[in-house]
Parts: structure tokens; sequence; C-alpha cells
């Protein structure tokens, strides 16, 4: 394939590179830059992407363009394997990238008044947007691959109630329902409140191989309803299938199924109209008394601590 059927010329001896031929091309780069071949790049500020956060990413862009673009002109490279290059930054660079930059602003808040802290952290807080572009794209591109769950997983960070890009439930549910590295993104799906996160979770619940996976999914169904007056009937019922199914789930070292068990049981046996459980103690004067001997009796009860 020659260099003029690959990109549409636009002027003598110069192409033009669109955001479809490479991951991702800066404006801030400047509006060409000349090669040592017959050729000049010229980019297209309409195909492209907001450059300002992007500019973290430069310098390994711009490597990624010239040494591509040098070995296309050259011969060595062909043109129609440009789209499928992969020596751009890897999730785990851009990642890390995103990271660096944060922990920068942090060192720079340090020592300063709460008042100044709020103004830096506003003012220049590194916005996740171009990271989240990248990485869904990335992900999307090698949905199989080892550190698609690794990108997903920092993406479910910075998605709140929105949820993922819906691509990704799919990206997930193909290529990734039998890991066990599924747990710890399915436990971060708590606070999202969409149907595509919904509907997920329920399939993971249900068709995981991993058994401390479905009990996870079972786990995060609970979360997300368990404020919801409305859908108590439905937590009821999900509680009995992991209690039923996951009475081991241990999550950071703690079984979390015996512990929400016990809660309900606290719960149900403290509910408005239930009998007070016994309590045994001394009273005021130290006598030993029990609260069942002022059954049929008016009894206010004092719970304080001191530490």
């Amino acid at each position: 394939m020659g260099i003029d059927s690959a990109f549409p010329p636009i002027g003598e001896n110069t192409i033009q590179l669109k955001k479809s031929n490479l991951l991702i091309i800066a404006k801030s780069f400047h509006d060409e830059i000349p090669s040592h071949s017959q050729y000049r790049i010229q980019f297209d500020p309409n195909s492209l992407i907001d450059t300002n956060s992007i500019c973290l990413y430069k310098n390994s862009m711009i490597r990624t363009v010239v040494s591509l673009t040098f070995a296309m002109m050259i011969g060595f490279l062909p043109v129609a394997s440009m789209a499928q290059d992969t020596s751009g930054p890897t999730i785990s660079e851009i990642i890390k990238t995103h990271e660096d930059a944060v922990e920068v602003l942090y060192e720079k808040m340090r020592g300063k008044s709460r008042e100044e802290q709020q103004k830096l952290y506003k003012a220049e807080y590194p916005k996740p947007d171009q990271a989240i572009e990248l990485i869904t794209a990335l992900v999307t591109a090698n949905p199989g691959g080892s550190a698609s769950l690794d990108g997903i997983d920092w993406l479910l960070r910075y998605s709140g109630q929105k949820g993922l890009d819906p691509a990704l439930y799919k990206v997930l549910e193909t290529h990734h329902l039998h890991r066990d590295k599924l747990q710890a993104i399915v436990l971060k799906m708590v606070r999202s409140r969409t149907p595509e996160t919904q509907n997920f979770l329920t399939t993971v619940s249900e068709k995981s191989k991993i058994k401390d996976v479905r009990g996870a999914a079972i786990l995060s169904l609970m979360k997300r309803i368990e404020r919801d007056k409305e859908k108590e009937d439905e937590h009821t019922a999900l509680a009995k299938k992991l209690f039923a199914e996951h009475p081991h789930l241990v999550i950071n070292g703690r079984n979390v199924t015996k512990s929400i068990k016990a809660k309900r049981e606290a719960e149900e046996k403290l509910a408005i109209g239930k009998v007070a459980p016994e309590i045994i103690g001394k009273d005021v004067d130290g006598n030993e008394m029990k609260l069942s001997d002022y059954r049929g009796k008016i009894v206010v009860l004092d719970f304080w601590g001191d530490w």
C-alpha cells in the first residue's frame, strides 16, 4: 500500500494523520512536524482530543509518532500496520503517569493551610478524563489481555454512580467471567446505580465458575440496595442466597457472611415489638440484677461508654 492511498493528501508533499490512524496525537505537538524524508506530517485539529490533560503523555507519544512515521517513510514498516501498533503508552504507564501527577500535587499541598489546599486541589488536580479515554480504548482494543482487568479496576475508582462504559461490561463478561481477579472488580461496583451494572452483577452471581467471585457479586448486589426500603424483600432473598451458598465468604481476611448474618439476627431480635434480650449485671448500688427481673415494669435502658 502506498502512503498516498493510506492518508488523504492535503497539499504537496504533505500527509494528514487522523485519530483513527494512531491511538492519539496532541495538537500541542505543533501543527506540523518536519521529517527527514520528502514528506511532512500535518495534524488534523478537527480529529484530535483535548490537549491540556494529554500533555502528560506527550513525550512517549512523540517518540511513537516520529519513529512510526520515519519507519513508514523509508519502507521498513507497512502503512497498514500502523493502526495495530502497540508501542504507545500501556495501561500501566497511563495509570502511573496520572498517579504520579496526583502525588506531585499532594506533595505541593503538604504544609499548606486547609484553605490553600482546597484552592490548589480545585485548580491543579489532574483530571482523569484523558486517562479514562485512553484506557477504555486500550481495553476495548485488547479485551482479553491481562492488563485489561487492571485498567477496568482503575476506571472503577472514577466511575461513581454512572458506572463503566457499557462496552466494558461486555468485555468482562466475555473474557474475564471465570477469573479470580474479577472478585475485586465486582466489589467496587457497589456505588454504581446503572442497569448495566445490575445486569452484570446478576450474571456474575449466577454464571461465574469461581465460587468466591459469585459470592462477591451477591454481596455487591446486597450492598447496592441495603438502604432501599422498597427493596427489603429483594435484599432478604439475596442474603438467604449468600448464607446458603457462601457461608464462608472471606474478604480481606474477614468472614463477611458470618458478620452479615450476625448483624441481621441481632437486628431481628432488637426490632420494635420484640422481647428485649437478657441483660445481666450490677445496679448502681453494686447488687446483681437481671433485666428480666423487671418484666412488666417500665424500664429505661441507658447505654454509655467511657474511654
